[in-house]
C-alpha cells in the first residue's frame, strides 16, 4: 500500500492510496480520504501553521 499526501488547505488535508502488486507494479485499487482539523469544541479549525507548511512539503515532493 503506498501512500502519499495529496491536497492541503488551511482547514484540511487529503491523503491519497495505492494498492500495488509489489511484483509487476499493478495498480489493483485507489482511494483517498479527507480529514478535517477540528478544535477542541469540535469546530473546523485552521491547521497550524507549522503543519500546513510541513505537509506542504510533503505533497509538493509527491
Amino acid at each position: 500500500i503506498r501512500c502519499q499526501i495529496d491536497d492541503v488547505r488551511s482547514r484540511q488535508i487529503q491523503f491519497g492510496y495505492e494498492v500495488i502488486d509489489p511484483l509487476t507494479g499493478d495498480i489493483f485499487a485507489t482511494a483517498y480520504s479527507k480529514h478535517i482539523c477540528l478544535d477542541t469544541e469540535n469546530k473546523v479549525a485552521r491547521m497550524p501553521d507549522y503543519w500546513r507548511h510541513l505537509f506542504g512539503q510533503a505533497a509538493a515532493s509527491a
